[in-house]
């Protein structure tokens, strides 16, 4: 969250890329539990036979039965990036919305 909130001060032209960035992260639901640079990475053959992040989500997968824990994670994120963006956020839609909220703005500005 440092780091995004210092990338927005500095360029907040990047804050769709921030909410698209999101919105691929929090968009799948076949992989909930995955670390986002896992998403990307996580086939790669140098990581064979490394503890990563991903196996404490998938005990937390495990001990989160009824999706309890994981909505409220989804609630903290949302209210991250809601103070970094600007934007309300509390559901997917509201990132879809968001998205397309700023990807006009970067339009009548050009």
């Amino acid at each position: 969250m440092h780091y995004t909130g210092r990338q927005l001060a500095e360029r907040p032209e990047e804050c769709a890329s921030v909410l698209e960035t999101l919105y691929i992260y929090m968009g799948t639901t076949r992989d909930l539990y995955r670390h986002p640079v896992s998403r990307f990475k996580g086939n790669l053959p140098e990581l064979a036979n490394h503890e990563t992040i991903d196996e404490m989500f998938a005990y937390f997968a495990e001990v989160d039965e009824d999706g309890t824990e994981w909505a409220k994670c989804c609630e903290q994120l949302f209210k991250y990036f809601s103070a970094l963006t600007g934007h309300k956020l509390t559901k997917m839609a509201d990132v879809r919305r968001a998205i397309v909220e700023e990807s006009l703005q970067d339009k009548v500005s050009t």
